[in-house]
């Protein structure tokens, strides 16, 4: 017999009356502090606020004012390589985004854009074995989907049919950014002598993409390293580390 399980609503903890109606309302955590976000949809003004403990409202935190109004609006529901980001989509223009919110309550960048083919009203994010998804409902056709939330440089990690086998499936099927890198003085001066001696070409090495084997990291899964591979235009496990193998891996990074 199914236990019975009893369950009470507890006593208001704060209240209060805004200056304007907020039609869209979410939040998110970041850094163990919790923030709420609100848009009015009739000025476009938007604000963060803190949530604090004992279910009081802290102090403001950040706003703003987009250019439009986003009937639909909801934060991702896990961090993505150590960022939390919301998703967005404007009903009437079909227009929609992902922009990142930043520890503090502040509000970051955008990151990705785009317009669907329809605007979908009813729409909510979800995660499962570890991925995030959203799922969207058109109410005027009845049309559904599900699709994956990923950031700029997310990928998802599948399981193959071998067993423990593992490979990184892009969101889409290629690498479609190609990031610039400062070039220190010891690779630029070799570049230089190389030129200079026997007439190669120079600055050969300035643009990583354009080097085998050279790629942009991506996170340990399940004790692994996986990279994109730039030249290539693919992603694919490519660190496996072990003292037989003989070998080591460096990374080039943004400021040399």
């Amino acid at each position: 017999m199914a236990k019975k399980i009893s369950m009470q609503i507890g006593e208001e903890t704060a209240n209060g009356r805004w200056n304007n109606a907020y039609g869209v309302q979410f939040s998110f955590s970041i850094d163990g502090r919790v923030f709420f976000y609100g848009q009015n949809l009739s000025t476009n003004y938007w604000f963060i606020q803190e949530l604090l403990p004992g279910g009081k409202m802290g102090n403001e935190t950040a706003n703003g004012r987009w250019n439009n109004a986003y009937g639909v609006q909801f934060p991702y529901p896990k961090p993505v390589y150590g960022c939390v980001f919301f998703y967005g989509q404007n009903t009437d223009t079909k227009y929609w985004f992902v922009q990142q919110l930043l520890p503090g309550g502040k509000m970051g960048e955008e990151v990705t854009n785009g317009r669907w083919n329809n605007s979908y009203q009813v729409q909510f994010p979800f995660q499962v074995s570890g991925l995030s998804y959203f799922y969207g409902q058109n109410q005027s056709t009845n049309y559904w989907f599900i699709q994956e939330l990923v950031s700029a440089t997310q990928y998802t990690i599948e399981t193959n049919r071998a067993p423990a086998a593992l490979s990184v499936v892009a969101a889409s099927s290629t690498v479609d950014f190609r990031p610039s890198y400062a070039v220190g003085w010891v690779p630029y001066l070799a570049d230089w002598k190389n030129y200079v001696l026997s007439g190669g070409p120079i600055f050969r090495y300035h643009d990583p993409s354009e080097i085998d084997g050279v790629g942009i990291l991506l996170p340990l899964v399940k004790g692994k390293l996986y990279g994109d591979q730039l030249k290539r235009r693919v992603t694919e496990e490519v660190l496996l580390y072990g003292k037989e193998m003989g070998h080591y891996s460096w990374a080039l990074v943004p400021g040399g």
